[in-house]
C-alpha cells in the first residue's frame, strides 16, 4: 500500500517502494532539520517549515502533473511512449523528492560563501548526494533521475526537468504557496488547479491561453514574495549575521566548508556522514566554538539584530567577499572593531531573464507570455533593468549616533559606488 503523509497546502502525498526508501534515507531525513526560509522566522514567527515539507509538496505536484498529462506527454514527447507510466512517474517523483537534498543549513543563506570558496551551489551538492541516495536505494535509472532533478536534461528528460524547475515549474508553485502560508502573508496565492490543467507538456512546456491569468499569478506572486518576505530588510539582517559568522569561523579554521564539497561527498563515506549531520542546529553549535562567531549566534538567538541605517542602488552587484572586506574596513576605521558593520546586496528578479520565456499557446500560434500580458511585460522589463540594492547594517547601539552612521554610510558608498 505504501505510505501516506499529510502535509500543509496539499493534504495527502503518497509514497511507495523506492520512494519510501529514499524518504527514509539519512540524507533526506536531514531536510527535517533545515529550515526552508533560513532566518525568516525572526520576522515571520510561523516561517519555521522545513525543506522536507517542501520536497514532499513538490513530489505531490509531480504526481498531479502525471495524473493530468500522462496521455498528452506520450503524444507530444518523442521516446516517452517507449516507457511505462510507472517508470516515468517514478523518475519524476524521485526527482521531485530529491531536488533540494543538497541544501546547506538555513537553506540559501550560506550559498554566497560556498560559491566563492568552493565554486558550488546547493544543486551541485544535491546532485552528488542524490546519486549516492539513489544508488543505495537501487533506483532503476540513476543518471536519468539526476538529469530530471538537476538538469539540464535532453529530450524527454529536459521536458520533465522543466516540469520541476521551469518558470512555472512545480518547485516554484509549491514554495510560493507554502512560504506564504507559513509566513502568514497573502502574496503567494496562485491559481494552482487552473494552471496545472492548462499546461501542455511538450518540448517546450507551454501554457494554453486559457491559463494566461493563472500564469500571471505565479510571476506576480514571486515578485511580491521577494519584496515582502525573501528580501525583507530585517530577514536579510539575520541572514547577513549568520553569513558573517560562517565566514569568520571558516577563516579561523573552526568551520570546515569542505563538508559541502560535492567531490568529497561522492567519494567518501566519512564526508557523507559529516554532511548528514550538518543541519541548522549543528551549524550553530559549530559556530559557537569560535569566539567571534559566537557573538553573532548569541545575538541571533536573542533577536538582537543589526539595524539597517541606509540602502541604495549600487552601480555593480558586489560579491560576498567584497561586501565582507568593505564592511570590516569600514567598521575598523569608524568603530574601532571588525564586525560593527555588515553589508548585504540583493536584487529582485521576478522573471528570470536567463531562462526560456513562458510560452502561451494561442489560436494564432505560440507566443512568449510577455507579448500577450502587459503585466508580465512590465515584470520582464523591470527584471532586465533591476539594479542591486546594497543595505548597510550596524549594531543597535550604533544606530542613534547620527554623525558616526553618516560617516559609515559615506565610507561604504565610496568603496561600493551608487548607480
Amino acid at each position: 500500500m505504501g505510505r501516506i503523509i499529510r502535509i500543509p497546502v496539499h493534504g495527502f502525498v503518497e509514497l511507495q517502494g523506492i520512494e519510501e526508501r529514499v524518504l527514509d534515507s539519512p540524507e533526506v531525513q536531514r531536510l527535517r532539520r533545515v529550515r526552508q526560509l533560513g532566518l525568516a522566522e525572526l520576522v515571520y514567527p510561523g516561517a519555521t517549515h522545513t525543506r522536507l515539507e517542501h520536497s514532499l509538496g513538490v513530489k505531490y505536484l509531480c504526481d498531479r502533473v502525471m495524473e493530468i498529462h500522462w496521455e498528452e506527454l506520450k503524444r507530444n514527447v518523442p521516446d516517452v511512449g517507449k516507457f511505462s507510466r510507472s517508470y516515468i512517474e517514478e523518475v519524476l517523483g524521485l526527482a521531485g523528492l530529491l531536488h533540494d537534498v543538497g541544501h546547506p543549513p538555513f537553506s540559501h543563506v550560506p550559498e554566497p560563501l560556498l560559491e566563492e570558496e568552493l565554486g558550488v551551489d546547493h544543486e551541485d551538492i544535491g546532485r552528488a548526494v542524490a546519486k549516492v541516495v539513489l544508488e543505495r536505494a537501487d533506483a532503476m535509472d540513476v543518471e536519468v533521475t539526476l538529469e530530471v532533478a538537476f538538469g539540464p536534461g535532453d529530450g524527454w528528460t529536459g521536458v520533465l526537468h522543466s516540469v520541476i524547475a521551469g518558470n512555472l515549474g512545480v518547485d516554484r508553485l509549491d514554495y510560493l504557496m507554502r512560504d506564504s502560508l507559513h509566513a502568514s502573508v497573502e502574496y503567494g496565492r496562485i491559481e494552482l488547479d487552473r494552471l496545472l490543467h492548462t499546461l501542455e507538456l511538450g518540448d517546450p512546456v507551454v501554457v494554453h491561453e486559457k491559463g494566461l491569468e493563472a500564469a500571471e499569478s505565479v510571476l506576480i506572486s514571486r515578485y511580491h514574495m521577494y519584496r515582502a518576505v525573501y528580501f525583507h530588510k530585517t530577514c536579510r539582517a539575520g541572514d547577513a549575521m549568520l553569513l558573517w559568522a560562517m565566514h569568520v569561523a571558516a577563516e579561523d579554521g573552526d568551520l570546515d566548508l569542505r563538508i559541502f564539497d560535492p567531490n568529497r561527498l561522492s567519494r567518501s563515506e566519512d564526508a557523507l556522514s559529516a554532511f548528514q549531520s550538518m543541519d541548522d542546529s549543528t551549524l550553530l553549535r559549530a559556530l559557537e566554538e569560535n569566539p567571534e562567531s559566537r557573538e553573532f549566534v548569541k545575538a541571533l538567538k536573542n533577536r538582537r539584530l543589526y539595524k539597517c541605517v541606509a540602502e541604495y542602488q549600487a552601480a555593480v552587484e558586489p560579491r560576498h567577499g567584497e561586501l565582507f572586506k568593505v564592511a570590516v574596513e569600514t567598521s575598523e576605521e569608524h568603530l574601532g572593531e571588525s564586525f560593527g558593520v555588515l553589508l548585504d546586496s540583493s536584487k529582485v528578479v521576478p522573471y528570470d531573464p536567463s531562462s526560456d520565456e513562458v510560452i502561451v499557446r494561442t489560436r494564432n500560434g505560440d507566443v512568449p507570455l510577455s507579448e500577450v500580458s502587459d503585466i508580465v511585460a512590465t515584470l520582464k522589463e523591470r527584471t532586465l533593468s533591476e539594479i542591486p540594492t546594497v543595505r548597510v547594517y550596524v549594531r543597535p547601539e550604533t544606530r542613534d549616533d547620527e554623525s558616526r552612521v553618516r560617516r559609515i554610510v559615506e565610507h561604504v558608498k565610496s568603496a561600493l559606488p551608487p548607480a
